[in-house]
């Protein structure tokens, strides 16, 4: 019969071993952030040495599949002629009626909006959507990419690290009784 000290012993050590080994390798993904030579061996955090080539393909993929020029000047110019639209219905006070102001903005939002779009149109082909997020990005990945990761899927990576804890206790489990079966034969 195996002793259920045993038992309990192989699970915790499971669980211990595959919980320590994933907060490690999370670790590593980011540390260290420099390269940090010990004896003959250079090591930095897999994230922090591929930074250039993550940051290039997140900009890239950003630009062409998330958010591409046309999206961003569509954008600033509904917000611009909204606040064309408010801006005149407020100057033109309360000396007009409602009806009346909101009809006056309306068609000087009308009048000006094409010229907007047509000015807004030139600007697509000179916005560089992937030269910003790439800029912003290597900003924010040489601050503390570490931290920022943290922020954004710290949840996921404690619950990966628990579910490679239970995974390790049942390694462990299964260990104590695969050897016990082994030394009774």
């Amino acid at each position: 019969m195996i002793s259920p000290y045993l038992i309990v012993l192989g699970v915790v050590f499971g669980a211990t071993i595959g919980y320590l080994a994933n907060r490690l390798a999370i670790w590593l993904l980011f540390n260290p952030a420099k390269p940090v030579r010990i004896w003959r061996f250079k090591f930095q955090g897999v994230i922090p040495k591929k930074k250039e080539e993550l940051v290039a393909r997140i900009a890239s993929l950003t630009a062409e599949r998330v958010l591409d020029a046309r999206d961003i000047t569509k954008a600033v110019s509904e917000v611009v002629e909204r606040e064309l639209f408010e801006r005149t219905n407020r100057l033109l006070g309360s000396a007009i009626p409602l009806p009346l102001r909101e009809l006056i903005a309306e068609r000087l939002v009308e009048a000006v909006a094409p010229v907007l779009r047509k000015g807004f149109e030139s600007l697509e082909g000179r916005l560089d959507v992937e030269a910003i997020v790439k800029r912003k990005l290597s900003e924010v990945m040489d601050k503390d990419i570490g931290r920022l990761m943290g922020e954004v899927i710290g949840n996921e990576l404690r619950y990966i690290s628990l579910y490679d804890s239970l995974l390790g206790a049942v390694v462990g489990g299964v260990e104590v009784f695969t050897l016990h079966l082994l030394s009774s034969i």
